[in-house]
């Protein structure tokens, strides 16, 4: 016990009084709660046993276990929650919700899951059954989904298809893309522009268009 607080074990715990924070591992907190970690170690089965580890109850599949919160000084909050992926409470993902209300006391909504596959799931939480979609995005009590992407009025974006993560064309084999600056949409294989649609909707093809109806 010391004049201005709590000190256990020299740095274990720290109390400001003065300052009102508390240190973890810490004996000169900025902030009301700091800890002063090590490195997170993937191999303690994804404990973060140098930090903070929120130990939850099991359920069964798709429910909620321990979480933290976040308000705005009144009772509507957003959080994040871990979510049990299957029977075996080991399989954990995690959820990601917000209060959309004024009334404090609705429910917060789900927004984004980040499931135990690696799968992200915007404004659903039922992966499709179909593999390999690791971003879904929607769902079917929607009547509208979009994904923008936004640029400059010179900039230009798309959707690139690559195989390969070095610097060469390897990471644009396939894109989709759209150039503000000559409002001119543009699709590539095999990282050549095969079809430009310009801004009065005139098509140029680069190669050979086939008929194939017979």
């Amino acid at each position: 016990l010391v004049a201005d607080g709590l000190t256990v074990d020299t740095d274990t715990l720290h109390v400001d009084a003065t300052n009102n924070r508390v240190g973890i591992g810490q004996t000169s907190p900025n902030a009301k709660l700091e800890l002063n970690t090590g490195q997170y170690v993937v191999t303690d089965s994804g404990r973060s046993t140098n930090g903070i580890h929120l130990h939850g109850a099991s359920g069964s599949a798709g429910d909620y276990s321990s979480g933290i919160s976040f308000g705005c000084g009144s009772n509507g909050a957003a959080a994040i929650s871990a979510v049990q992926g299957g029977a075996d409470s080991d399989i954990v993902g995690l959820s990601f919700f917000t209060h959309s209300s004024s009334t404090g006391a609705v429910d917060a909504d789900e927004r984004m899951r980040l499931d135990y596959l690696g799968r992200l799931l915007l404004g659903n939480t039922t992966p499709s059954e179909l593999g390999g979609r690791l971003l879904q995005v929607g769902n079917t009590s929607n009547s509208e989904s979009y994904v923008e992407v936004r640029t400059s009025t010179s900039g230009s974006g798309g959707i690139l298809f690559s195989d390969g993560t070095g610097n060469n064309n390897t990471g644009y084999q396939g894109t989709l893309e759209y150039s503000h600056s000559s409002n001119s949409l543009v699709l590539k294989s095999a990282a050549t522009t095969a079809l430009t649609i310009d801004s009065s909707q005139n098509a140029t093809f680069a190669g050979t268009v086939s008929d194939s109806k017979g």
